[in-house]
């Protein structure tokens, strides 16, 4: 990155955090009130700092706490009934018997809070906790972890019993030392282990317990969900920071929204799932399969997609900026006003790919597949494109200025009124294409193909068509002053009382008069 690019980038993610602040800032009378009282319902505490502080007993029912600094905060027995929380750490908090009834937790950071079970909070957030409290990858916890966590009836089968008592009804007592109203709970006591039991069907694994189930808007910053089904799991908005999904399925998954920076996604599989308006900024994607995904809007900005199937995905106005697309399979993508400036697709397949009005400037497509696809309206200035495949691309009306395409397949293609100018089309087969009206004056076609080709009207002054074939081409109404036929096949070629060759070098090597 440049200069200029750094400075503007760290000015605007300053600018970004100083926003963020002023509108995150608590009523400063009110944090007072709390500190001192521990009582301030309906208090305005949004990104209060509150790290580490004594709120034991606290009422905060319906206090706007939205990205509240509560890294270690002691919050036992404390009600936080209705409290907005929504983006506040609460790392390592202490929520014993805390009261967080129809609280909004959504991104708050639960990671290695004290939640017991006499913590009264929704099981989707105990399922959160458990997720980001884990020292280890989810897919090596046993069932037996996820029974201690209270997790296991999200959807794994439990053995039928056979002559097993009634289980007595929940206790309403709360334990020793809970206060009423701020965090009792109800208990209900273990089974008897001695009951006789019927076998046990095969439960349902840690690696496919979280299938299907409701993550959305959770905080799972650097969890490790590596080989885990998560088929049809709901992790919209959700944060995913650094987190591992490696070999993960993600298939029909709903990501919309959510936020992967750095997250680890190689070898994951992902098709048919909603991506539209995520982020993958930096993701590692490498050989994962997003095949028919929406990824509309999604911004995948210095994402590493090498060797990726993204074969039918939606990338209508996506954000692929300097992203490593090397080896990706886009075949059929919609990257309609997609931005791939500075991306590098070097020996990616674009077979069929709609590329409409799409940000190609200085984007690399040595080696690329780009066969049948609509590139109308697309920013290719400064492409670099040596030895792509073009054929039967339409580039009518483009404007593609010193572009390299040397040793391109480009037949059949549509250049018709194209600006080539300063080209490198050097060795290139441009076989049945068309070039009528096109501008490709100082361009180096030596050694190229042109069979077929029709150049009627085409400014061609200065180009060198030394060794070239053109066989069967129609130069009706070309100019081609100052430029050079040397050694060129001229066989079946085709002039017009407009052809001019002023000062042109013929095959035999003799230059071409000027009319008078």
């Amino acid at each position: 990155m440049n200069r200029l690019g750094l400075v503007m980038g760290v000015a605007l993610l300053l600018g970004g955090i100083g926003e963020r602040s002023a509108a995150m800032a608590a009523n400063p009378d009110h944090v007072t009130r709390l500190v001192e009282t521990r009582t301030c319902p309906d208090c305005d505490l949004r990104g209060a700092e509150l790290t580490g502080a004594y709120l034991r007993h606290a009422n905060l029912r319906g206090a706007n706490l939205a990205g509240a600094r509560l890294n270690g905060a002691d919050l036992r027995d404390a009600y936080l009934g209705r409290a907005n929380l929504e983006g506040a750490d609460l790392r390592n908090a202490d929520l014993t018997r805390a009261n967080l009834t129809n609280a909004n937790l959504n991104l708050a950071r639960l990671h290695h809070a004290i939640v017991t079970e006499q913590t009264v909070l929704a099981g989707k957030w105990r399922l959160v906790h458990q997720l980001v409290s884990a020292d280890r990858a989810i897919a090596t916890l046993t069932p037996t972890d996820f029974i201690a966590a209270n997790l296991l009836p999200l959807n794994v089968s439990a053995a039928p019993a056979a002559s097993v008592p009634p289980t007595p009804p929940p206790s309403t007592v709360p334990p020793r030392g809970a206060t009423p109203g701020l965090g009792d709970g109800t208990f209900a006591p273990l089974p008897l282990t001695d009951a006789p039991t019927a076998p046990a069907p095969t439960p349902t694994t840690p690696s496919t317990l979280l299938a299907g189930v409701d993550l959305s808007n959770a905080n799972l910053d650097g969890v490790d969900f590596s080989g885990l089904d998560l088929t049809q799991t709901n992790l919209a908005g959700a944060s995913l920071e650094g987190t591992s999904f490696q070999a993960a399925i993600l298939s029909e998954a709903n990501l919309a929204a959510a936020d992967f920076f750095l997250a680890d996604l190689r070898s994951a599989i992902v098709t048919n799932a909603d991506a539209q308006g995520g982020s993958l900024r930096a993701a590692d994607l490498r050989s994962a399969d997003f095949t028919s995904t929406n990824l509309i809007e999604a911004d995948l900005g210095l994402a590493y997609v090498g060797a990726t199937n993204l074969s039918q995905t939606q990338l209508r106005l996506a954000n692929l900026q300097s992203a490593n697309l090397t080896a990706a399979n886009l075949t059929e993508a919609d990257l309609t006003r997609a931005n791939l400036f500075l991306a590098d697709l070097q020996g990616a397949d674009l077979t069929g790919a709609r590329l409409g009005d799409t940000r190609l400037v200085g984007a690399n497509l040595t080696g690329s597949t780009l066969s049948l696809s609509d590139l109308r309206g697309s920013e290719l200035e400064a492409a670099i494109s040596e030895g792509t495949t073009l054929q039967g691309v339409d580039l009518s009306g483009a404007d593609l200025p010193s572009i390299n395409l040397s040793g391109s397949a480009l037949q059949d293609i549509n250049l018709s009124n194209a600006n080539l100018s300063g080209a490198n089309l050097r060795g290139v087969d441009l076989t049945g294409a068309n070039l009528r009206g096109a501008r490709l004056d100082g361009v180096d076609l030596r050694g190229a193909n042109l069979t077929g080709v029709d150049l009627t009207g085409a400014n061609l002054r200065g180009t060198d068509l030394s060794d070239a074939i053109l066989t069967r081409a129609n130069l009706s109404g070309v100019d081609l002053t100052d430029g050079s036929l040397e050694r060129a096949s001229l066989e079946g070629i085709r002039f017009s009382a407009g052809t001019n060759l002023c000062r042109t070098v013929m095959p035999d090597g003799a230059i071409h008069s000027c009319p008078e």
